[in-house]
């Protein structure tokens, strides 16, 4: 049997083992070589698939406004609205309006009167209202581009604001605030989100003089586009 000396010894060698190794860790005898491979991470990228869309609802027959017989030169305005909702999964969208012609006249592209071409002005309100805004309310008084913005022509136009280029106030198509012609009513076509829903009114300046007695249609597009890019 050891002797009581030598068991003490072994005790003594073990416990100052292990304070060394409690001293120093397990770093000072397991060091990293390469600290740079320890950690590593990878991108997940996502596109949302989105969907954009507009719906247009009017009075019987669906889709179809007639403005009746009316006199060559004369200022008519639709008197029951267009109401059009914002549909899909997108909380970013606005319109753009396009024309097309269907029969022989023409759209007119700016507010000269011309021989057959009918000067076709389009304006979202709100739906709080339910009657067409004053003709003025028609005619543009906001800094977007040109005094013949609200025209509805055969080159789509977008609605509302070009955020592109700084503009603030009235955008194309749209009153954003309630001035005397148009109140209650105005209501921005910027920035749209899905449920939202505007009132679409138009006002048409017949041509002086024109060739044609037959009458004459025009096909209205609205078309939803993403907002971000407008």
């Amino acid at each position: 049997m050891p002797s009581k000396t030598v068991r003490n010894g072994a005790r003594l060698m073990a416990g100052a083992l292990a304070a060394a190794c409690a001293a120093f860790g397990p770093s000072a005898a397991f060091a990293d070589a390469v600290a740079g491979n320890d950690s590593d991470a990878l991108t997940i990228s996502i596109t949302p698939n989105v969907d954009l869309g507009v719906d247009i609802d009017t009075a019987t027959p669906a889709g179809f406004l007639d403005l009746g017989s009316l006199a060559l030169g004369a200022t008519a305005f639709t008197a029951n609205p267009a109401t059009v909702s914002v549909v899909g999964s997108f909380n970013f969208q606005e319109l753009q309006v396009q024309g097309e012609v269907l029969d022989t006249w023409t759209l007119d592209g700016d507010q000269t009167a011309n021989e057959n071409a009918l000067q076709l002005y389009a304006l979202f309100t709100t739906v709080s209202r339910s009657s067409s805004p004053a003709q003025s309310a028609f005619d543009f008084t906001g800094d977007a581009t040109a005094a013949d913005a609200n025209l509805v022509t055969v080159t789509a136009r977008n609605g509302g604001v070009d955020s592109t280029t700084g503009e603030t106030g009235d955008g194309r198509f749209e009153k954003q605030t309630d001035a005397s012609d148009i109140s209650p009513g105005a209501g921005s076509v910027d920035d749209l989100s899905v449920g939202d829903k505007r009132h679409l009114w138009f006002r048409a300046d017949l041509p002086p003089t024109t060739t044609v007695s037959a009458a004459q249609k025009f096909e209205v597009t609205l078309t939803a586009v993403n907002g971000n890019t407008n």
